[in-house]
């Protein structure tokens, strides 16, 4: 490695290593087959209420105040009271959601050949993520990653959520390395952007889908398998 470049990276894990997007959609599409108000409203529309309510309930599960059974009964309950549908369902929707969701869980494409790629160049690698660490390690489990990673740092366990810098700089006291050793690497811009920079962290944005960036000179890939070019200059 140059001198320039970074020891350790972070990495975020959902929508930049594990595709929760795709999972999702595909679990929509067939869960609402099972209730006639969310069948007639439409898999669009039912994932737009879906993402509201998951990023509000989200925050509870992630700082440990809600357990994920719960959190997606009282989401399913919010969607389908929104659309007229019968509430007593949730638990129903809510397990049947879930299944399908594991059913169709993959990692984003590129990620497994990154993760890859990233150990062979001699980068230590943790996560930093806002969510439960059994779901987490659940997740890399099924996608075969987690013995790549030396630390696994979620938000459940601390109680603070990205973009707090105070997450990442408990990823760096674990690690041992300073905020100018290591470089952040995510999806979410005000969670992994901003908060990597709240910590004097510097940033790759996962810009998967061609967003525009909200602040300039910021490094970005497209593909998860240019990140180690990205990295090294290229």
């Amino acid at each position: 490695m140059s001198d320039r470049s970074p020891r350790a990276i972070l990495l975020d894990l959902d929508d930049t290593l594990y595709d929760h997007q795709y999972a999702s959609r595909k679990a929509i599409e067939e869960t609402i087959s099972l209730d006639d108000a969310l069948f007639a409203a439409g898999a669009d529309s039912v994932e737009i209420q879906h993402r509201h309510w998951l990023e509000l309930l989200h925050l509870d599960v992630a700082r440990g105040a809600r357990t994920g059974d719960d959190a997606r009964s009282e989401r399913w309950a919010r969607i389908i009271s929104h659309f007229g549908g019968d509430a007593s369902q949730s638990d129903q929707l809510a397990n049947a959601q879930r299944e399908n969701y594991l059913r169709h869980e993959r990692a984003v494409p590129g990620a497994i050949e990154a993760v890859a790629s990233l150990r062979e160049a001699g980068y230590t690698l943790s996560i930093v993520s806002n969510n439960t660490r059994a779901e987490q390690i659940g997740k890399l489990e099924r996608l075969g990653l987690v013995d790549a990673f030396a630390d696994i740092v979620v938000s459940a366990d601390h109680g603070i959520n990205k973009p707090d810098a105070r997450l990442f700089h408990i990823a760096l006291d674990r690690l041992g390395v300073s905020a100018a050793q290591v470089v952040h690497v995510g999806d979410s811009w005000s969670t992994d952007i901003e908060g990597a920079m709240n910590a004097g962290i510097r940033p790759v944005w996962f810009n998967r889908f061609g967003a525009t960036a909200l602040r300039s000179g910021v490094a970005e890939v497209a593909d998860l398998r240019e990140l180690l070019g990205a990295l090294r200059g290229r």
